[in-house]
C-alpha cells in the first residue's frame, strides 16, 4: 500500500501542531512512493496534467534558509545523497551567504517563466533529488515551498487553501528566523549591511558557470570565509530547540497575522459544515461518461470524478437557501443529496458561497 506523503518536517510539524486545535489531516491523495501524478502514455488525456516519472514534482530547487542548510549537515538520518549534493551547492558558492542557500539567477529566472514544465522537465530536476529511490535527500529539512505542497487534497480547495497560509507563515517565518540567526552566531557590520540590501540575483557568468569568485565569497562572509558549514550549523543550534511561541515572538505582527489566517483556514479544513447558501461555479469538463464526469474545478493537478447523478445537480444551485434547494431535490428525485457529497462540491469549488445579495443590493 501507497503511503500518503508526510504532511511536515518534524520541526515544522511541531511549530504548526502548536497553532491548531487538532491533528492536521493527512494529505493521503498526494502520494510519493507511486507518484498520483504519473500515468502510463496510454491513459493521458490531452486536457489532463500529468508528471514524468523521472521527475515527479522534484523539479523545483528549494531556497533553504541557514538553519535547515545546518539541520542538513548535522542530522546523522540525512542521506547521503542529499548532503551531499548540499555540500555541492555549498562549495559552488553561488547564493550562498549567511541567511541560507539561495537559488541562482538563471535557475530563478526559469522558475518563475517556465510553462508546463513543472514535474516534466529533467533539466529542472532537483538536485537533492534521489533518483533510484525516488525521493527527496532532504525531506526532513526541507523549506516552505516544498513541504507545503501537495499536487492533490483530500478536501479539494480546502486543503489547498490551508497549506498556501502555511506556506506563507513558514516563509516569514524563515526570513525571521534567518536573520535572528545571523545576529546571534555574529557578522562584522559591513558583512551585514550587504546582506540587508536585498540585491536580486544576478545572471552573471559566475551563476552560469555554478560558481562563484573568491573576492565576492569573502565580501560576503567576511571572517567567517572558510568556515560556511560552521556557521550552518550554529544556526541549526540555536533554532531546534525553539517553540512557536518563541518563533512568534521574534516574528512579530507579521507572525501574527498569518497565524490567524492559517487558524481560520485549518478551522474551515475539519469542519463538515456547508454554506447557508451555494451558487454553482464555472469549472472545465474534462471528460464524460455514461455514469460518470470528470472535472477540473479549483485546480489543474486535481480532477475530481463525479456521478452523473451528482453532477446534474449542479445548476440547482442558485443562490437560494441550501435547505430550500435540497428539499426541491427531494421532491423531484425523492430522496435527498446526501450532504457529504454537498460538502465534496463544495470542497472542490464546483459549489460556491453566496451571501444572498442581489446584485442590486450590494
Amino acid at each position: 500500500m501507497t503511503e500518503p506523503r508526510a504532511s511536515l518536517p518534524f520541526l515544522y510539524g511541531r511549530w504548526i501542531g502548536a497553532l491548531v486545535d487538532g491533528p492536521i489531516p493527512a494529505e493521503t491523495h498526494a502520494t510519493c512512493a507511486e507518484c498520483a501524478m504519473c500515468r502510463p502514455a496510454e491513459a493521458r488525456l490531452p486536457s489532463r496534467i500529468y508528471f514524468e516519472p523521472e521527475t515527479k514534482c522534484c523539479t523545483y530547487l528549494p531556497e533553504l534558509p541557514n538553519y535547515l542548510v545546518g539541520g542538513v549537515l548535522t542530522d546523522p538520518h540525512t542521506h547521503p545523497h542529499g548532503r551531499a549534493s548540499l555540500e555541492v551547492r555549498i562549495d559552488a558558492g553561488v547564493r550562498v551567504t549567511p541567511l541560507g542557500v539561495g537559488i541562482p539567477g538563471p535557475i530563478e529566472l526559469l522558475l518563475r517563466n517556465e510553462s508546463g514544465a513543472f514535474g516534466r522537465a529533467r533539466g529542472l530536476r532537483c538536485p537533492h533529488y534521489v533518483a533510484d529511490q525516488g525521493l527527496c535527500g532532504i525531506r526532513d529539512h526541507c523549506g516552505a515551498a516544498c513541504t507545503t505542497y501537495f499536487c492533490k487534497h483530500v478536501r479539494g480547495a480546502a486543503g489547498f487553501e490551508f497549506w498556501e497560509a502555511v506556506k506563507e507563515l513558514l516563509f516569514a517565518a524563515q526570513r525571521t528566523l534567518s536573520l535572528w540567526c545571523v545576529g546571534e552566531v555574529g557578522l562584522e557590520d559591513t558583512v551585514v549591511e550587504s546582506l540587508l540590501r536585498h540585491e536580486p540575483a544576478s545572471v552573471d557568468a559566475a551563476a552560469i558557470d555554478e560558481s562563484e569568485t573568491e573576492a565576492r565569497r569573502c565580501a560576503t562572509w567576511g571572517s567567517w570565509r572558510g568556515r560556511e558549514r560552521e556557521f550552518y550549523r550554529e544556526c541549526a543550534e540555536r533554532v531546534a530547540p525553539m517553540e512557536w511561541s518563541d518563533v512568534r515572538r521574534l516574528g512579530g505582527a507579521e507572525l501574527e497575522l498569518h497565524e490567524r489566517v492559517v487558524k481560520m483556514r485549518w478551522q474551515r479544513l475539519t469542519s463538515p459544515d456547508i454554506p447557508r447558501r451555494l451558487r454553482a461555479l464555472p469549472h472545465e469538463v474534462v471528460s464524460r461518461g455514461p455514469k460518470t464526469v470528470t472535472v477540473n474545478s479549483y485546480r489543474g493537478t486535481d480532477p475530481l470524478e463525479l456521478t452523473r447523478g451528482l453532477y446534474d445537480l449542479l445548476p440547482a444551485f442558485d443562490g437560494r437557501p441550501t435547505d430550500e434547494v435540497i428539499a426541491g431535490i427531494a421532491r423531484e428525485r425523492g430522496f435527498p443529496p446526501a450532504r457529504d457529497h454537498l460538502r465534496e462540491l463544495w470542497d472542490f469549488r464546483l459549489l460556491g458561497e453566496d451571501d444572498g445579495l442581489r446584485a442590486s443590493d450590494r
